[in-house]
């Protein structure tokens, strides 16, 4: 999103000229028309036609969106890391007391040698 707000403020009427990607590697000679509005994608195969002013509003609530849902993901993550070390160490002490256990059991069925 950021690149997109970078290629908007860097769009001049004076420069119409520009290569358009066309793969990773390969570029085609274009030039631009109209320089007061864009198109932009805004998901799953949909472009709407924006001026370069609400284009780049449209990026800027785009990003502080995806941060906050990035923060909220973060924090769920840190959530359940949590619980899962707790399990963790609850298993881990369930598992110390059966070999106690165990090893109690052992000793009793030893016989006394004489």
């Amino acid at each position: 999103m950021t690149d997109a707000s970078n290629c908007i403020r860097q769009l001049n009427p004076e420069k119409t000229d520009l290569l358009v990607p066309v793969t990773g590697s390969m570029f085609v000679r274009g030039e631009v028309e109209d320089c007061e509005n864009v198109l932009i994608d805004i998901g799953t195969g949909y472009y709407v036609e924006k001026s370069l002013e609400d284009a780049l509003d449209y990026f800027k609530r785009k990003v502080e969106f995806l941060s906050t849902q990035i923060e909220k993901v973060q924090q769920v993550g840190r959530e359940k890391s949590n619980v899962r070390a707790a399990i963790i160490e609850v298993l881990e002490g369930k598992m110390q007391a059966q070999a106690q256990l165990q090893q109690v059991a052992a000793q009793q069925k030893k016989p006394a040698k004489a």
